[in-house]
């Protein structure tokens, strides 16, 4: 089935003999299909598509199965460009944009589609985005919120291995893939930013999100995001190109009014009554840091029942363990080597307080 409303577009470079050809073939084998697919070829050189073997026969299909086709040159001035060009020239009410290193299960766009059709409010969408090489598991850490971006933890990142789909709002759409209704988009994409793009997409839905429209990942609908060593922005090797943009990035921020959120982290490998020992210090640590949130990675969560405070978070040791060095939360290490006499709850406060 061709949706009539819907362009798909993809901005390469670099990757006609490598990641190219999964992206097209995926966006072929949709079971519901764009009525258009538009590359912007930021090659050097542009060559026509049709030399390619591989790219022909994939194109040839498309025509086949009713998607037209337009293999454009690029800006060469990088992928926001292409982005913005894609944006402003898009005669659909929705504009599908997916990364030259993707590759979609068949019901991507079907999902997708299903969401934004149904609900006028909802300004984009977009599935889970997992690298193969190193998926992430589900985190209670995970947010999708701006303050709390510099935690480094997307929602969309984690893999879920069963079948469900969750649905959740969030605040900004990770870029690699995403679907948007192109009336939520009159902003259009920050043209400031370098060739390499660092956080357009950030920029640009948590623009349609200040708008007052709704943004929505479906958490367990999978696309696989290759991070292709070669091509795309990796073609880019001026860092300073990234450092650029993060300033602007966090001008923005400034802008908006948007305060980054701060933590602390607290790593309990220990046994039940170790965490009671822990917990009389909890109020001193909300007090002490009163504009942190405490993340307490826990074995014992239950432990924490009766205290609400929603700057306390509780998670797995797997989850907090990539924040903490393990040893300098050890308060038994702690205890060995200062010999220590007293009580394990005060061994705690000397560790962390």
């Amino acid at each position: 089935m061709i949706l009539n409303d819907v362009t798909a577009t993809v901005s390469t470079r670099g990757r006609h003999n490598t990641t190219l050809p999964l992206v097209l073939s995926s966006i072929l084998h949709q079971n519901k299909k764009p009525c258009k697919v538009i590359i912007y070829d930021d090659n050097d050189d542009f060559v026509d598509p049709r030399t390619n073997d591989v790219l022909n026969n994939i194109l040839t299909a498309m025509l086949l199965s009713g998607i037209q086709w337009f293999w454009e040159p690029g800006s060469r001035n990088g992928q926001v460009i292409n982005h913005e060009r894609a944006r402003k020239n898009c005669t659909t009410t929705y504009l599908w944009r997916i990364d030259d290193d993707n590759t979609l299960l068949p019901n991507t766009l079907e999902v997708m589609y299903e969401h934004i059709s149904a609900d006028p409010k909802i300004g984009a969408i977009g599935p889970s985005i997992v690298d193969p090489k190193n998926p992430m598991e589900p985190s209670v850490l995970a947010s999708n919120k701006m303050e709390d971006i510099f935690l480094g933890m997307n929602e969309q990142w984690a893999h879920y291995k069963d079948d469900t789909i969750r649905v959740k709002e969030v605040e900004h759409l990770q870029g690699s893939t995403f679907m948007y209704r192109v009336e939520a988009a009159k902003h259009g994409y920050p043209l400031n930013l370098s060739r390499k793009g660092h956080r357009e997409e950030t920029i640009f839905t948590y623009e349609m999100f200040r708008a007052g429209w709704k943004l929505v990942a479906l958490l367990g609908l999978t696309t696989w995001h290759y991070h292709f060593q070669t091509g795309g922005i990796r073609s880019e090797k001026d860092n300073n190109m990234a450092h650029s943009d993060e300033n602007i990035f966090r001008n923005k921020l400034i802008g908006w009014g948007v305060k980054s959120a701060n933590y602390r982290f607290y790593f309990l490998d220990s046994g039940r009554g170790d965490h009671y020992a822990f917990k009389p210090l909890v109020p001193e640590l909300l007090k002490r840091h009163k504009d942190c949130k405490l993340v307490i990675a826990c074995c014992y969560p239950d432990t924490f029942w009766d205290m609400k405070d929603p700057r306390i978070v509780l998670c797995s040791l797997t989850d907090g363990a990539p924040f903490v060095n393990k040893d300098a939360h050890n308060a038994y290490k702690f205890m060995f080597e200062n010999n220590w006499k007293k009580s394990v709850t005060e061994a705690y406060r000397k560790v962390y307080l």
